[in-house]
């Protein structure tokens, strides 16, 4: 079995799995009954718990766009696969 190009592999690294388990962690609002006196505040007109998970969301979004932007997808060519 070959062994994939280090480009491929980049998003199986250890450092990519901690970023994306703190953003998710952060995206779930499970946490915000330890801090109930926050979790009611109103920020930009959303429930203080709403708007951080929205933009943990968004934040998960662009990490994974940036991450498949970095990959190299191979050719069309390459694949061996003739137009009919």
């Amino acid at each position: 079995m070959k062994n994939p190009p280090e480009s491929e592999s980049a998003y199986l690294s250890p450092k990519v799995w901690g970023i994306y388990t703190l953003l998710l962690t952060v995206a779930v609002p499970w946490y915000w009954q330890f801090i109930p006196g926050v979790a009611c505040q109103v920020w930009l007109g959303l429930p203080a718990w709403v708007f951080v998970a929205v933009v943990s969301s968004f934040g998960v979004s662009l990490f994974t766009a940036q991450l498949l932007w970095q990959t190299r997808w191979p050719d069309e060519e390459s694949e061996g696969d003739a137009e009919l």
